[in-house]
């Protein structure tokens, strides 16, 4: 392993160590903030917060697992377990979204017509959930621009999300009590649970590609196939497979070559396509196959 990938290893635990220390102040935080007001929308922004802790947890263990070096047992490494992680979060995040709905419903038909009590706290305690979480998203970024990782990309979106949620029930708590309007806070609460319900499908379709070994994206396809073709001795290729294992890319294709080059030759081809490759894709593991050309067999893809 390079000096390079153990360093981005090491802040892909680090991170998971930041998110989890700042989510659990947050918890706390918010667990006396909705004490003391008994404002849905900060209940709505604790259990969002909760759930972040859960996921945290989750994640450190599917990074490390993830980590892990492909073994006999696991040829294609366990770049999986992000996958399978961010899936179950997503799943996580749906739930409570429909808790939230049901419970701000509940407090819409009947809400509470007495004033809600200390205001000034329960917007301080946003607050404080605001900086913490800024400066776990900055930490975040950082990761992400050195160590690409979906587990990350995924906890970093839904703390970017805490931003607006926060905002929200601020938002909620002050229009309810300086202006009395009790059914605001309740509309609140339904509009953070509908924006979390909303990441959460984006977070669970993307997994659920991964899982299922979907093709990449088109723009991605597309440089695996300038670099094939900018070859001089490619004279076509088929059968092109793509799939994500975490963060992984795996590729697998057939180029088709001249039928009198010899074995070495064409070892030398095939490697020289797939450093072609491996720079739109330095960290791709790619399996290429070499076809004599005008050789009659079952094509199964070509692009």
């Amino acid at each position: 392993m390079t000096e390079e990938k153990q360093k981005n290893q090491n802040l892909l635990k680090q991170s998971t160590y930041v998110t989890i220390v700042g989510v659990s102040l947050i918890v706390l935080a918010k667990i006396y903030g909705w004490a003391i007001t008994d404002s849905v929308s900060m209940l709505a922004s604790l259990v969002d917060s909760l759930l972040d802790t859960c996921v945290s947890i989750m994640n450190l263990v599917a990074l490390h697992y993830a980590l892990i070096p492909a073994d006999k047992e696991h040829r294609f490494g366990h770049g999986k377990a992000e996958d399978l992680a961010v899936f179950m979060q997503s799943i996580f995040f749906v739930s409570s979204g429909i808790f939230l709905i049901y419970e701000s419903g509940i407090r819409l038909i009947y809400p509470k017509l007495d004033a809600m009590s200390n205001t000034v706290e329960g917007i301080g305690v946003l607050i404080f959930s605001i900086l913490i979480t800024s400066i776990i998203v900055a930490f975040q970024y950082y990761v992400m621009r050195r160590a690409k990782s979906h587990v990350i990309a995924a906890d970093s979106l839904h703390y970017l999300t805490d931003f607006l949620t926060n905002l929200a029930a601020i938002i909620g708590i002050a229009v309810t009590a300086y202006w009395s309007i009790p059914i605001f806070d309740s509309i609140t609460a339904i509009a953070i649970s509908i924006y979390i319900i909303f990441n959460a499908v984006k977070m669970f379709r993307k997994a659920f590609d991964n899982l299922m070994d979907h093709e990449f994206k088109d723009d991605e396809k597309n440089l695996i196939i300038e670099a094939v073709n900018s070859h001089k001795d490619v004279k076509g290729f088929h059968d092109l497979k793509t799939r994500y294992s975490g963060t992984k890319p795996f590729i697998q294709l057939h180029v088709e070559l001249d039928e009198d080059v010899s074995l070495k030759s064409a070892h030398h081809i095939v490697s020289d396509v797939e450093g072609l490759i491996l720079k739109k894709m330095p960290d791709a593991e790619i399996i290429i196959h070499a076809d004599p050309e005008g050789v009659e067999e079952k094509i199964y893809y070509k692009d």
